[in-house]
């Protein structure tokens, strides 16, 4: 390592060694070196340079051993996209995620012939349950050893599937039937509730949720099902009725049919459906769109802050809200409500409506001006009159409003007056008048000390399962043992304290550093690298300075910021900014000039539309720079639908270009800066830097 070694030769060794790493753990790499002699350092693949396997067509690939072991000839798998896993992304990405959406974690070696041996299979498999909605990733154990020890790796190659934020290790064979069969026995029943005749009034029981009810011949719910039921736990009530006897006067009810699947939506009327998907509907990913696009009622409470940004999101949807005292609204209003979105449905793309309970938020509606309330008719009898707002929500909690002038009757005129002026200001005939910064609504669905209570458990049981990985590793049980027992103890005194009540503020105070967390990175823009900036980035920065910026095909600074690859670079640098002494984190226009990177890297690659989404890192005042260059991604083509689940499943939507770079970016940007800042990375050396001109067209 050129830190540790004085030899002026150390570098150049130091980066040969780490080539010829890269070149051996890379099987299409490997197999170019072992044809041509050398591998070009551009980042594109063989087949993109013009090579072609002479055997391709007899569906051979180009490792003997991928043809002596694989099951089958046809190694178009081969092509999907598996991501690296580190322990970064694991613990802030897949641990939390995972109580909504499983993971399956290959781990394997580059020096372990069994791994590769089982690539193209686990490609296969990988690429089958991503389609379900399961995700997946790989571990390299040679990188990353810390979670290597976490999981509890014993051999390779293994699989590990993380589900509620628990590890599991299967251990049966390697097929797609099996290992579906594993994850659908790890999945939690209860999000799907049993109905029949007897049962069916529990689960119609009014509460702030849309009900999906699936009648299905199966005996037990499918794992495409129970997925989705995971994925939107906190937004739908799901249920699932058999096509026997025990649902004979629930399917007469609603006309179910007597033996394909039939899903029923169900919103503020329970005894007719909102939405009916028949089996010639359930095309891929039918189901999980029905959800997608109703996770909430007509007109649902907001009872959370998270509920009101996902209605009101910001600047695009005007809210309707109506403040009322009651904790609930009557049912009559509720089914009036719902006639004037399906009369005046064609008016709702950009408006929402919503209501507040007073008593239980009452921070967030003393939060407006209250005295400019307009009071109504004497006439109007309606509790509602004088308390609905027109809303746009700017910024995080900055809204601009104002109250309906004439008040609300619930009558068919009055509506129409409503439902106009709600038209009025989306088409900014008139505008909001007041402007405010509102409190963050209360939880109402926060859980009580019982569920506390019982999550603590839960986690002391997890923690408790993982501790042999460390424990018997390094032989320490007292130092391990003694600490738990006294944090064990602690815990316990803390719940039975008279403190108790404070937990839950603890827990909001963590909640709104998250918040506040996810704004600064949402604030974290990039410099534009132009004319006016290359001075102070490039030609005169001082010794030590990195300039770190990504290619981007777009010509301004807005079309650029709403673009996937700015996101994602912006997302990744806020992270790790603060490991360098000294670092600009910029965009460069490749539309606006491409004559100025022709200039500097044309001699390495070519300059074309495929550099869209790659980073290029410079030393100004050494004069050298370092290239991230990302493969060309390959259109995924939608795969055909499993047709034995009779259409009971959801499907994934076909990533474009822009948003399959963003992905590769997102995992190879990482452990590129790491590399960057241990020196390994080529290095290309310019004697002076190009000029930028003002219209480098």
């Amino acid at each position: 390592h050129p830190d540790k070694n004085e030899d002026p030769q150390a570098q150049n060794k130091f980066i040969e060694i780490k080539n010829a790493y890269e070149i051996l753990s890379d099987k299409d790499k490997r197999a170019e070196y072992d044809r041509f002699g050398y591998v070009r350092d551009d980042g594109a693949s063989q087949q993109q340079r013009g090579y072609q396997n002479p055997f391709h067509q007899f569906g051979m690939n180009d490792d003997i051993f991928s043809f002596m072991f694989q099951n089958n000839f046809d190694n178009s798998d081969d092509e999907h996209i598996i991501n690296t896993v580190n322990m970064y992304q694991f613990k802030n990405e897949i641990l939390p995620n995972s109580n909504y959406k499983p993971f399956v974690l290959e781990i394997f070696s580059n020096f372990c012939l069994k791994c590769v041996m089982i690539q193209s299979t686990w490609a296969s498999i990988a690429k089958e349950l991503e389609s379900i909605g399961l995700g997946t990733g790989q571990v390299n154990s040679d990188r990353d050893y810390a979670l290597i020890q976490y999981l509890g790796v014993t051999g390779l190659p293994s699989v590990y599937v993380v589900v509620e934020e628990e590890i599991f290790k299967y251990t049966g064979e390697l097929s797609k039937k099996m290992m579906r069969n594993f994850i659908q026995d790890l999945l939690p029943k209860h999000l799907v509730e049993k109905v029949t005749d007897e049962t069916n009034a529990t689960f119609f029981m009014p509460n702030n949720r849309p009900k999906l009810l699936l009648f299905s011949s199966r005996p037990s719910p499918s794992l495409k099902f129970l997925l989705l039921a995971m994925k939107f736990q906190n937004y739908v009530k799901f249920g699932m009725a058999s096509l026997g006897s025990e649902t004979e006067k629930l399917r007469e009810q609603f006309n179910a049919h007597p033996s394909d699947p039939t899903a029923f939506l169900f919103k503020e009327n329970q005894n007719i459906p909102f939405k009916i998907l028949l089996a010639s509907d359930m095309k891929t990913g039918a189901l999980h769109k029905l959800v997608e696009n109703n996770k909430y009622l007509n007109i649902p409470r907001l009872e959370s802050q998270s509920m009101f940004y996902d209605l009101c999101q910001e600047k695009s949807i005007l809210c309707i809200i109506l403040f009322i005292d009651n904790p609930v609204m009557d049912n009559d209003i509720s089914k009036r409500i719902e006639e004037i979105i399906t009369e005046n449905y064609v008016y709702f793309d950009n408006i929402r409506m919503a209501y507040v309970s007073i008593k239980q938020q009452a921070a967030f509606f003393n939060s407006f001006e209250v005295d400019k309330l307009s009071t109504s008719s004497d006439d109007c009898e309606s509790v509602y009159h004088d308390k609905v707002m027109f809303l746009k929500r700017l910024e995080d909690n900055e809204v601009i409003y104002d109250w309906y002038e004439n008040g609300w009757c619930d009558s068919s005129s009055n509506t129409q007056n409503l439902i106009m002026k709600a038209i009025a200001y989306v088409t900014f005939k008139d505008k909001l008048k007041f402007k405010a910064v509102v409190s963050k609504l209360i939880d109402e669905n926060a859980p009580n000390i019982f569920r506390r209570m019982q999550r603590f458990i839960k986690f002391v049981t997890k923690t408790l399962k993982r501790l042999p990985n460390y424990i018997f590793r390094i032989e320490a049980l007292p130092f391990f043992m003694i600490p738990m027992v006294c944090l064990i103890v602690a815990s316990l005194t803390s719940l039975m304290g008279p403190e108790l009540a404070n937990n839950h503020e603890m827990k909001r105070k963590k909640k709104r550093e998250k918040s506040r967390l996810h704004s600064e990175i949402s604030a974290f823009k990039l410099l534009q690298l132009s004319p006016n900036t290359e001075d102070a980035l490039i030609h005169n920065a001082r010794h030590g300075h990195i300039t770190m910026f990504i290619l981007l095909s777009e010509d301004n600074s807005q079309d650029a910021k709403i673009s996937p690859l700015y996101r994602t670079f912006a997302s990744i640098m806020y992270v790790h900014r603060r490991e360098f002494m000294s670092l600009s984190c910029c965009w460069l226009s490749l539309t606006l000039h491409k004559n100025w990177c022709q200039k500097l890297i044309g001699g390495i690659t070519s300059v074309d539309e495929s550099l869209n989404g790659c980073v290029i890192a410079i030393n100004g005042y050494r004069h050298y720079f370092m290239l991230l260059k990302l493969p060309a991604i390959r259109e995924i083509k939608s795969s055909n639908g499993d047709d034995n689940d009779c259409g009971e499943f959801l499907g994934m939507e076909d990533l474009d270009n822009v948003e399959a770079t963003a992905k590769q970016l997102k995992h190879r940007l990482p452990d590129w800066i790491g590399r960057l800042r241990e020196g390994s990375l080529t290095r290309y050396s310019v004697e002076s830097w190009p000029r930028m001109i003002a219209d480098d067209l």
